[in-house]
């Protein structure tokens, strides 16, 4: 079996980038993806996430993708698995180019703060 592996350094706290991860709304702000339905399958409140793929293409199909939060200083290291894949493909080359992007985008959002007072003079 085949995996992609990635980590990333984010300014926030283990629990902020949790709730990114398992909130209603958290993964609408910084992965979307109307192709692929994942479920939470395993959660440690401020540690682990991982989701399993129900739906989406067949390759993802049955995957297994983990987001472990290790807290590093004043940061936290997102260590990304999805793992599960039949094979290496070039598929799968380009969907660790994605979750390198998904990632960035998680970074983004839990660094940039949400306006406090949104109300005009």
């Amino acid at each position: 079996m085949s995996e992609i592996l990635h980590a990333v350094e984010m300014r926030a706290s283990p629990a902020e980038i949790f709730r990114a991860l398992t909130s209603d709304t958290g993964p609408d702000a910084w992965w979307s993806s109307d192709a692929v339905k994942m479920r939470v399958v395993h959660h440690e409140d401020g540690a682990r996430v991982s989701w399993r793929c129900t739906d989406g293409p067949p390759d993802w199909i049955g995957t297994e993708i983990a987001f472990d939060l290790a807290p590093s200083g004043h940061e936290t290291v997102v260590h990304l698995a999805h793992r599960g894949w039949r094979g290496p493909s070039i598929f799968l080359a380009r969907c660790a180019t994605k979750w390198a992007r998904f990632l960035l985008a998680l970074k983004r959002f839990v660094e940039t703060p949400e306006p406090t007072d949104l109300h005009v003079p």
